[in-house]
């Protein structure tokens, strides 16, 4: 016999051994394989049902949770929605910032304009202040110097209204005065035309060199009133002689004597003449 017969027969035999070994085995634990049958059939129908029971929950945890997913879904959406037009807003938001800065830019700007020209006025009205104060300064100056010589006016208007009262007092003497001066007018006027006017002036003259300017004028009473007086040496009775450029206008007599003024009736007057304001006056021909 060949040695690979002899190998083929061992090994048969070896495997004659482990059937018959295996069948032993197979007969002895039938029994346990069919409990164990029933025990793993049993076991796997309770974890069936326990399964079943799992998977009942898991489909109603599913089933909440895809409520609950349609509802966050409806909130993503939302959200979304929301953040999209937040961000629209915050765009809008920024754009008006921006607008907002540079409008702040050009309010800083008109703000800084603004105080320098504030600055400038205020120096201009502390200057025109100062004008101010130096013109009313100025004007209570010229309002007490007005008020003083409104006095001096009023005090000379009642002096001259007393002049006018004493004139109507004086009308009856006026008269016989002018008759008297109208007698001696006539012998001035022979003399005059015998010995020259030269000579008459310097025989008749008695009063001294004054000089005047006729101020104000009662046409109506026939009153003048000069700008000489007693500080110029007027005196009660003076007679001016009154001119205008060359031409001998009248006579005036002095009834009234101021410190620098003096109140006078008109005694002559040239025919178609009048003695006017601004008049030259002296008591030299």
């Amino acid at each position: 016999m060949s040695k690979l017969a002899q190998v083929f027969v061992v090994f048969i035999f070896i495997l004659s051994i482990a059937f018959f070994g295996t069948s032993a085995t197979l007969y002895k634990t039938r029994t346990d394989w069919r409990s164990a049958y029933n025990k793993l059939e049993a076991s796997a129908r309770t974890d069936l049902e326990k399964l079943a029971k799992k998977n009942d929950d898991l489909r109603a945890q599913l089933e909440s949770l895809d409520k609950s997913y349609t509802g966050v879904k409806a909130n993503q959406d939302e959200l979304g929605n929301r953040l999209k037009q937040l961000h629209e807003d915050l765009k809008e938001e920024k754009a008006r910032a921006s607008t907002n800065a540079s409008n702040a830019a050009k309010s800083a700007e008109a703000a800084l304009n603004l105080s320098r020209t504030l600055d400038h006025e205020k120096a201009s009205y502390a200057q025109l202040q100062e004008s101010m104060n130096k013109v009313k300064s100025d004007l209570d100056n010229a309002l007490s110097a007005r008020i003083k010589a409104g006095e001096e006016r009023d005090s000379m208007v009642l002096d001259l209204e007393k002049s006018q009262q004493e004139q109507h007092a004086l009308k009856g003497e006026h008269f016989k005065l002018s008759e008297e001066f109208e007698n001696m007018q006539l012998v001035l006027n022979a003399l005059k035309a015998r010995l020259g006017e030269d000579v008459l002036a310097r025989i008749g003259s008695t009063a001294p060199q004054i000089d005047a300017v006729v101020k104000e004028v009662d046409v109506k009473e026939k009153l003048v009133l000069l700008s000489a007086g007693k500080d110029q040496k007027v005196q009660l009775g003076f007679e001016f002689s009154v001119y205008r450029g060359g031409e001998f206008i009248g006579t005036v007599k002095v009834i009234k004597v101021y410190p620098d003024l003096c109140g006078a009736e008109v005694v002559l007057t040239k025919d178609g003449a009048e003695i006017q304001k601004g008049d030259k006056a002296s008591t030299q021909l």
